[in-house]
């Protein structure tokens, strides 16, 4: 099982953009890395008309597309699974997978807090093990770190992934 690092905040703080940011950083230490987004809203990836969307909507619960260079499955669900059931099914050949949201999961987060949209950290200070911001924050032993950080913040998440996959 890969381990499972959390980048967390709301909505437009820049978790997406630290994520792009750190990848290849990360890639550089030689680890494999999956991502995990949430979309608590939903989300369809299928175009209305083409043949994977007839293939659902014509009752197939699993649809699967298959190209040269990636596949994408569509599978219906009666209830969300866990980010570790995902990761243990879809990507138990990485060695580091970055989650996007999922909030409330027990797995190491690392929160974006940014000016132009928040002044304080939504995850309680507990379940923080990174705080990555523009504004003057501190919380007793969570370590922070600036927006362009970059190297350092790799460098705790790697600490974090080792202490997962240990601890």
């Amino acid at each position: 099982m890969p381990a499972i690092i959390g980048i967390v905040g709301v909505s437009g703080s820049g978790k997406t953009t630290l994520i792009e940011r750190i990848i290849p950083l990360l890639r550089e230490r030689g680890l494999r890395i999956g991502t995990l987004k949430h979309d608590a809203h939903g989300f369809d990836v299928d175009k209305p008309g083409k043949d994977t969307w007839r293939h659902r909507e014509a009752g197939a619960e699993v649809v699967v597309i298959s190209g040269p260079e990636k596949i994408a499955c569509i599978r219906r669900v009666a209830e969300a699974p866990s980010p570790e059931a995902l990761i243990a099914f879809l990507m138990p050949d990485m060695d580091l997978v970055l989650v996007e949201g999922f909030k409330r999961f027990g797995f190491p987060k690392l929160e974006v807090v940014r000016a132009a949209n928040s002044q304080s950290p939504v995850t309680s200070p507990d379940g923080l093990s990174g705080l990555v911001t523009d504004l003057p924050l501190s919380l007793p032993d969570v370590p922070t770190y600036g927006l362009d950080d970059l190297e350092a913040i790799a460098h705790r998440i790697v600490e974090l992934a080792g202490m997962a996959r240990h601890g």
